[in-house]
């Protein structure tokens, strides 16, 4: 899932991941993410819990010396309600 950063912060988001919930029946489901860092925060607000991460070198692949350092990848999970 990905919003575009002009439609961040307006409630596109929570709503794509309510209709999934719906559509689906994952309240009783254990779900699981994979994001980025920058949006770990919003999966947080909504109930997810981060526990783990995959951290990968960048300049490994783009080649050392050009700037790109780590890139942090949470993986987060949503328990299903009542639990």
């Amino acid at each position: 899932m990905n919003v575009k950063i002009a439609w961040q912060g307006k409630g596109v988001g929570r709503m794509m991941i309510d209709y999934m919930y719906r559509e689906y029946e994952l309240e009783k489901e254990l779900v699981i993410v994979q994001t980025t860092a920058s949006a770990e925060r919003f999966y947080e607000t909504m109930g997810w819990k981060t526990v783990d991460s995959t951290d990968i070198d960048l300049s490994e692949w783009a080649g050392k010396g050009l700037g790109y350092g780590l890139l942090r990848c949470p993986q987060m999970v949503r328990y299903p309600q009542g639990r």
